[in-house]
């Protein structure tokens, strides 16, 4: 197996492991409960599948070459996928625990960045997907993709009046919706082929 592969895995997954801990003490920090909740789930998550990860990297030198190759392109793949998504946990968490209306906007812009590069890898997936879901799929991330223009909105508008709990309330009601089509669509293409 590629050192310089094995190297990067590695570095990937010390770099997860090191966001999850910082999140995992900021997180009961947060003064939403429902949101304190809602983040610890998405932290337990991350982890659980970070521990996968480890599992993956740790199974390459005892399978053979052709296999050890496929499973480092998947694990390349997992590890990519957890380092958005733990980078995605960290501003969200900082926007939560931001004081000033301007740190809030500086996190929450981290977020929209985080889900714009979500929103387009799923739209490559679903360029890839099955005929039968293309058009379902499609249509969820169309409305992921208002949900995310109406919260980028919201942050271009905020003024220096804008009282950070007012814009902090628009904001995450508007990344709720984006989550939510995220998640719709990908269920949407982890869907068996109907028979």
């Amino acid at each position: 197996m590629e050192t310089v592969l094995l190297s990067r895995l590695e570095g990937g997954l010390e770099h997860v492991a090191g966001e999850l801990r910082t999140a995992d003490t900021a997180i009961d920090d947060v003064g939403d409960e429902v949101t304190r909740r809602r983040l610890r789930r998405t932290w337990e998550r991350l982890g659980r599948a970070r521990k996968a990860a480890d599992d993956m990297l740790r199974r390459l030198d005892r399978e053979p070459a052709e296999a050890a190759k496929l499973l480092a392109k998947d694990l390349e793949r997992e590890v990519c996928q957890l380092e958005a998504e733990v980078g995605l946990l960290a501003a969200e968490v900082r926007g939560e625990l931001a004081t000033t209306t301007d740190a809030y906007r500086t996190a929450a812009g981290e977020q929209l960045r985080a889900w714009r590069g979500r929103l387009d890898e799923l739209r490559v997936q679903a360029s890839l997907a099955r005929m039968e879901i293309r058009d379902d799929v499609d249509a969820v991330l169309d409305r992921m993709e208002g949900h995310y223009h109406e919260a980028a909105h919201h942050l271009r508008m905020a003024t220096t009046s804008t009282t950070l709990s007012s814009l902090r309330q628009a904001v995450r009601r508007l990344f709720g919706d984006v989550r939510e089509a995220a998640d719709a669509a990908r269920d949407e293409l982890a869907r068996p082929a109907e028979r």
